[in-house]
């Protein structure tokens, strides 16, 4: 295994949670919607589990956008779990590391169409504009995480 930047006192604690490389640390970042699908879920679950939580109270905010956050997840998680597959294949070699991760919105767009065909109960015609808006969606906000994960993995080696 390669040690990049990681100094000696972190990589005894880190071994156990197997982000020991620059490689195990950028996919333990880049899985971090998936964590927050489950955490929203269960978050959703335990606010609504005892009926509907009157309105304006700090539990029934807190179930909706846990609920906004798993809605968007339905659209948007399949694309990104995808991509997310194809990042680890390609990344195996930690020469291409970092190159490869600005692939990843592209990757991610091409496989976004899965909702807005599969879900949506309208007319072959419309689906195309109801593509167009998740694909230009799924670019910009893609990059805008691709520059997050390479921020804190900046900091991340930094440290």
């Amino acid at each position: 295994m390669r040690y990049n930047h990681i100094s000696t006192e972190r990589r005894t604690g880190l071994r156990r949670l197997h982000i020991d490389t620059d490689r195990g640390a950028m996919l333990a970042t880049l899985a971090l919607p998936g964590i927050l699908m489950v955490i929203a879920f269960l978050i959703a679950i335990a606010l609504t589990a005892f009926g509907v939580p009157t309105l304006g109270t700090l539990r029934s905010t807190v179930a909706a956008v846990a609920y906004l956050y798993l809605t968007l997840c339905v659209m948007w998680l399949p694309a990104y779990c995808i991509a997310f597959a194809w990042y680890w294949w390609a990344s195996r070699d930690d020469a291409v590391l970092l190159q490869r991760l600005w692939f990843l919105p592209l990757v991610e767009a091409l496989f976004v169409w899965f909702p807005s065909i599969l879900f949506a109960d309208i007319a072959h015609g419309q689906r195309i504009q109801v593509l167009m808006p998740f694909v230009l969606t799924a670019i910009v906000s893609g990059y805008v995480w691709v520059g997050l994960v390479r921020l804190l993995f900046y900091v991340w080696r930094r440290k």
